[in-house]
């Protein structure tokens, strides 16, 4: 979480035209988007990924209210021998319909290691590139440094917001191996 009266740490792509990002899944796994019933899905993912219990409520609340949703930008990663949903990520809006939003990526702990997040995450920016989005970010809390690193991996960059966030993101880049970029 973040310290009290310092907002989360903010990331952009500021030129979704010029992103490129090679990747694959790996065999044994698709990719599918929203269906009636994978609200359950997303459920599960996000409260085990951030060990917070959430509810088909909390779904319509944080997903379907939000700017831009569609069922096709909600993204899952499928295992396909048990069939069972391992990641999700949703590309959202923020500020119009130009302005892509990464929102609630979370990988069940059973397959981290596996770069679900990574995958599902470029699924998402990869939708805001051929939706014709100009630009496209997120917000994050910094002790989630793994995810950090994937999102800098992606191509989002620090945008501080605060003057805290300065320092913070020195320390992150550091630890990330990002150190060559500036804040």
């Amino acid at each position: 979480m973040s310290r009290p009266g310092v907002p989360q740490l903010q990331m952009i792509i500021e030129d979704m035209s010029s992103w490129q990002m090679d990747w694959e899944l790996p065999d044994g796994y698709e990719a599918v988007t929203y269906a009636k019933g994978r609200e359950h899905d997303w459920v599960t993912i996000i409260g085990e990924s951030f060990d917070k219990a959430k509810t088909v409520d909390d779904w319509r609340e944080l997903i379907v209210a939000k700017e831009g949703y569609r069922p096709d930008r909600v993204f899952f990663i499928r295992e396909t021998s048990t069939g069972e949903m391992c990641a999700t990520a949703t590309a959202v809006r923020n500020g119009g319909p130009e302005h892509g939003y990464l929102h609630f990526v979370g990988v069940r702990p059973k397959w981290s290691g596996r770069r679900l997040g990574f995958l599902v995450s470029c699924m998402a920016t990869e939708s805001f590139k051929a939706d014709g989005c100009i630009d496209a970010a997120l917000n994050t809390d910094p002790p989630r440094v793994a995810a950090l690193k994937t999102y800098l991996r992606i191509g989002y960059r620090p945008l501080p917001v605060h003057d805290a966030h300065v320092d913070i993101w020195r320390r992150i880049l550091a630890q990330t191996g990002f150190e060559h970029l500036t804040v």
